[in-house]
């Protein structure tokens, strides 16, 4: 029987690895170096013992701290075949051991979950999903009782279908904010151009088609090859826009938008020096610009 689960990525970071990768990380793993507290251990085999609960043909909903919720997908056997080099263990093994592995990858059979150290960005323990789908980068909230505090001790908690349903009919419908015209905002379908009156006239916009974009192309900016969390660190997590290439403005009808080959994810800095002259400079014209200046020296970290 499909079990739902919401499972916490516990960082931006985090999510956007596991959305980008087609997996969900969990951080509960034994210290490399030192001991692990009482309370720590404690949290690793609680969770340790969640994972042998999820199975192929589960369903997740990708989930931050503060009740938002971002994306579902269905788990999958690991992608990558274990081969002779890859260590093979047991979870159960693996607590009573009480020590953390450093290198390489580890299947754990016959969980649905591995480690995989050869990845930089940490978090080894790793369970992978078909695709992660109805992607909203900013998340939505869900009206609803609060999750209990005896759930959410777990990375992965379970919820029934009634919770998830609602859950993934908010991301499938959510509408985005706009800051500025460009960025998409509207209705289900990829379907752009149906004007209406704000202070100026502006364009209905596409959550899908936004989550599409940033899917294909990643989150750094198609114009000056920066990722905002360089700059602001947590803060610049997730913050990115969508720019049109074509100029909307000027079509004056309705077309159907292709989020990959129509859009293009850039900073809000770089999209606000797109729309200063009308129409719109090109993501080229604004990279020759650059390319004369000097290079941008961020603060250092």
């Amino acid at each position: 029987m499909t079990k739902y689960w919401c499972v916490n990525f516990e960082t931006v970071g985090g999510l956007h690895h596991g959305i980008q990768n087609k997996l969900w990380l969990m951080g509960y793993q034994y210290a490399k170096k030192g001991a692990d507290t009482p309370g720590r251990k404690s949290a690793i085999t609680r969770n340790w013992r969640r994972l042998e609960e999820i199975t192929v043909g589960d369903t997740f909903v990708a989930y931050l701290p503060g009740n938002k919720f971002f994306a579902t997908a269905h788990v999958i056997a690991p992608r990558r075949p274990k081969t002779t080099k890859d260590r093979s263990d047991t979870i159960s093994e693996y607590l009573k051991r009480g020590k953390a592995y450093t290198g390489g990858y580890v299947y754990f059979s016959p969980s649905v979950a591995y480690e995989n150290f050869t990845d930089e960005f940490g978090y080894p323990v790793r369970i992978d999903v078909d695709k992660w789908e109805n992607f909203v980068p900013d998340g939505v909230s869900v009206k609803g009782p609060a999750f209990p505090r005896h759930k959410t001790v777990y990375a992965a908690f379970d919820i029934d279908k009634d919770r998830f349903d609602g859950i993934k009919n908010s991301l499938s419908g959510e509408p985005a904010k706009t800051i500025i015209p460009e960025e998409v905002d509207s209705t289900e379908t990829y379907l752009e151009g149906a004007a209406k009156t704000i202070t100026v006239n502006a364009y209905e916009r596409n959550r899908g088609a936004r989550s599409k974009c940033i899917e294909h192309h990643g989150w750094t900016c198609g114009v000056c090859g920066y990722d905002m969390s360089e700059l602001y660190g947590t803060l610049g997590e997730g913050v990115i826009h969508v720019h049109h290439l074509r100029e909307l403005a000027a079509l004056g009808k309705e077309y159907e938008v292709d989020p990959i080959k129509d859009l293009r994810p850039v900073c809000p800095n770089c999209h606000a020096i797109l729309h200063t002259s009308s129409p719109a400079l090109n993501i080229k014209q604004l990279q020759k610009v650059l390319s004369r200046r000097n290079p941008i020296q961020w603060p250092a970290k």
